[in-house]
């Protein structure tokens, strides 16, 4: 599952929810529901 996967490097990379969400371009909230499976 992408959320998972999207988890896995963030930890990796030592990234927060918000860090890359700037990085991405979006909200933190966003982020959120990708790794929660909210966004398919």
């Amino acid at each position: 599952m992408f959320g998972e996967r999207l988890y896995s490097e963030m930890e990796r990379a030592r990234l927060k929810q918000g860090d890359l969400a700037k990085a991405a371009g979006c909200s933190q909230a966003a982020i959120s529901r990708y790794l929660n499976g909210r966004i398919p």
